[in-house]
């Protein structure tokens, strides 16, 4: 992610070991962290009550090419 929070480019690598491994992939998004540590910011290691939303998706699999 770009510190605009806008998405960038998707690495492979984990598709890659789940291909290899035969496993599923969970797509899972994580949002609100970024508020407790971003880049070239103060960290917020207390407890500050910053909500973090952690969706997961279907699993799916990726076939061998």
């Amino acid at each position: 992610m770009s510190r605009a929070f806008e998405l960038k480019e998707f690495k492979l690598g984990a598709v890659r070991m789940a291909q290899q491994a035969q496993v599923p992939i969970l797509p899972t998004t994580i949002w609100g962290s970024q508020k407790v540590w971003s880049k070239n910011t103060p960290k917020h290691m207390g407890r500050d009550h910053v909500a973090v939303h952690i969706t997961v998706g279907e699993p799916f699999h990726v076939a061998a090419r």
